[in-house]
């Protein structure tokens, strides 16, 4: 059982409860799928995934990732996380989610496999149906305001940019999905960059559609490079409803947002922006 942690606000003279917005509880393994050379999907199951809040496609949760044993302490709320030994206490890594069925209390995490380097493609690697691992989550409380994703453009854009890494390919799919399901779907320009060929994965597609798939040379370690060379060609639209999307590597996406904020002149409210990981940090 979840024990929720509670903490109240005040308004005028009434004192009211106010669940915290991010929960964490125990899910296990029922599926797991390799999609590609770099990809593969964890299904997972717990009762609280009904309660999971899904605000947009780059939706994101936060994993407890057990040791090379398996093992793990069960975490009840943040502050008991903060208070143990930074040493000690299992890393925490932060994920996609991909697909959510919450009448079956599934959901979908897609995995970028990068070898046992970093210890979430370590354990992914190793897990089997079964395997329990704690979740952290945003779940339904009295905050109405969305949180945990940056996919929130204003309703007038008719244009956009994608730019993101295997990291964020998950999530950029996930938008793809969403705006291919508009009446009238936009027009849309993406460059993704993946290690393989085999990870140019399926996608929507529809006319206004311009998808490249950016992929690495076998083995090379040039991180975002391609990505940085597509976004500095790119033409920038003459469009004051244009929005771009950029996640990846923390430091190749602020050299894009900087690039296109201040050589190209984009106005900073017309770009939302993510660093998933950070090149010679384990993730």
């Amino acid at each position: 059982m979840v024990r929720f942690s509670i903490i109240t606000i005040n308004i005028g003279r009434t004192m009211l409860p106010k669940l915290k917005k991010m929960r964490f509880f125990s899910v296990k393994i029922i599926a797991k799928i390799k999609l590609s050379h770099s990809f593969t999907r964890i299904t997972f199951q717990g009762e609280n995934v009904k309660n999971m809040l899904t605000y947009a496609p780059d939706q994101w949760i936060k994993l407890s990732i057990p040791d090379a044993n398996g093992f793990a302490p069960k975490i009840t709320n943040q502050e008991q996380y903060n208070a143990m030994d930074k040493n000690t206490r299992p890393p925490m890594r932060t994920y996609t989610i991909r697909h959510i069925r919450r009448e079956l209390n599934e959901v979908d995490i897609d995995f970028v496999l990068h070898g046992d380097e970093g210890p979430a493609s370590a354990w992914a690697i190793k897990a089997k149906i079964g395997d329990e691992i704690q979740m952290r989550a945003h779940c339904h409380s009295i905050i109405k305001k969305p949180a945990g994703c940056r996919w929130l453009p204003p309703e007038e854009a008719n244009e956009f940019l994608l730019i993101a890494d295997e990291t964020a390919v998950p999530a950029a799919i996930g938008i793809l999905e969403q705006l291919s399901h508009y009446k009238d779907p936009p027009k849309v320009t993406a460059y993704f960059e993946v290690p393989h060929q085999d990870d140019c994965l399926e996608t929507p597609n529809w006319p206004e559609l311009n998808l490249n798939w950016q992929v690495r040379n076998e083995g090379s370690h040039d991180y975002n490079r391609l990505l940085i060379n597509a976004a500095e060609k790119f033409n920038l639209p003459q469009n004051n409803r244009f929005y771009v999307w950029l996640a990846g590597e923390t430091t190749a996406i602020r050299h894009i947002r900087l690039y296109l904020a201040e050589d190209k002149k984009l106005n900073n409210e017309k770009i939302t922006f993510a660093g998933y990981w950070k090149l010679g940090q384990a993730i």
